[in-house]
């Protein structure tokens, strides 16, 4: 289980800071890393990701506001979260007395004097003193985990559940059966209403689906995406990762991992490269298409250069080198993607064209066949 991974299953609010720079220029992004801090003098605090656009902005500017969403505000909460989007243009936003944007749909906002910031490893801890708090519609909050934005329920539908389990309301989501059997089964609560589900084929379907058995709601469940990136040095050595976490701690890898909401392949395929190494890559093309279906899993592998030199371990890597392809661990390598990704990189080098490969993975030997998830169940202790 990856720290990532853990975290993800608390369940939080969904807040979108913004504010307006000395040029007039709107800023904002979406989190879930919210908190009061204390109430003589008010004070909240906010965390944003050092590689964020507009993290320099977030750290200079005197004042910012904290929109906290509802329920309804997920199209804007996922435009928030990505980079490079013209955040302010698809909505209708009201000022506050500093000039940062107010989101009308808000169930509360708040307008806050920039008190204090910390450097905290990866991101910046920002807290604010709140000058102003609104109070907006009386709507279900925005509530996100597990990777998905969700709501609780209202408090008369609360009051109503027995178990009083999974308030979570994950979007809809569609996937291959075999998976939604699988993981159906280990889904005891609706999440929408509480009571229990059961499998079966909706009307209209042909795929066995979680159903609950008092509202009705089908509980669709996607494939898991990963992201990769194969990043070449100016000598052509590669960067690689020895896995300081599970699964497969103490194996080789090139920086890969899920992909998370509200960011492109590319843009997660960059992350994992700076989670994992803090490096600074370029993404030139994609290199492999990886189907392992038997895990419900897609793998996406880019290639593409190193644009920095500061390469440093992690947390999730306790060791960082540049490798040549004659030194290859190929014997140590972490997973099958990897090893397979690896060798249709450096054919297609020698060769001097760069392709884009469908690899099934199902063809792999089962021994050989545990990647990611599946090798995280393996790996997992028994009780």
């Amino acid at each position: 289980m990856t720290f990532k991974e853990a975290t993800s299953r608390f369940p939080s609010g969904v807040v979108i800071a913004t504010t307006r720079d000395a040029h007039g220029k709107s800023w904002g992004f979406t989190a879930s890393s919210f908190s009061s801090v204390s109430l003589d003098p008010p004070l909240i605090l906010i965390c944003l990701s050092k590689a964020a656009d507009c993290h320099q902005v977030f750290r200079s500017v005197p004042w910012f506001a904290v929109n906290i969403l509802s329920a309804a505000d997920e199209p804007i909460a996922g435009t928030f979260a990505r980079r490079g989007a013209d955040k302010f243009a698809q909505s209708s936003f009201d000022v506050d007395e500093h000039g940062s944007p107010l989101l009308p749909s808000a169930v509360a906002t708040l307008t806050c004097q920039r008190f204090d910031a910390y450097d905290c490893g990866d991101h910046s801890v920002i807290v604010g003193r709140v000058s102003v708090a609104r109070l907006g519609p009386d709507n279900d909050p925005m509530v996100y985990s597990g990777r998905a934005f969700g709501r609780f329920a209202a408090a008369a539908e609360r009051n109503a559940l027995t178990p009083p389990q999974a308030l979570m309301v994950p979007p809809d989501r569609e996937v291959s059966g075999n998976r939604a059997a699988a993981e159906g089964e280990a889904v005891r609560f609706c999440f929408r209403c509480g009571c229990e589900i059961s499998l079966d084929v909706p009307q209209g379907d042909t795929l066995r689906r979680p159903i609950c058995q008092r509202c009705g709601n089908v509980h669709y469940i996607n494939p898991t995406v990963v992201v990769g990136c194969i990043a070449r040095a100016a000598d052509g050595s590669v960067l690689m990762c020895r896995r300081q976490i599970s699964p497969r701690r103490g194996y080789w890898t090139f920086p890969a991992g899920f992909l998370e909401c509200g960011e492109s392949a590319e843009e997660g395929a960059r992350r994992e490269a700076f989670e994992e190494a803090r490096a600074q890559v370029r993404i030139d093309g994609l290199l492999c298409i990886i189907d392992v279906p038997q895990i419900s899993e897609v793998h996406l592998v880019f290639h593409g250069a190193l644009t920095g030199s500061g390469l440093a371990t992690t947390a999730e890597s306790s060791e960082v080198a540049l490798i040549a392809e004659a030194d290859v661990p190929w014997e140590s390598l972490a997973f099958t993607s990897i090893r397979e990704s690896l060798r249709r990189y450096f054919d297609d080098r020698r060769q001097g064209r760069m392709r884009v490969h469908r690899i099934d993975l199902r063809t792999a030997p089962e021994s050989e066949n545990r990647d990611f998830a599946a090798q995280a169940r393996l790996e997992a202790p028994t009780p």
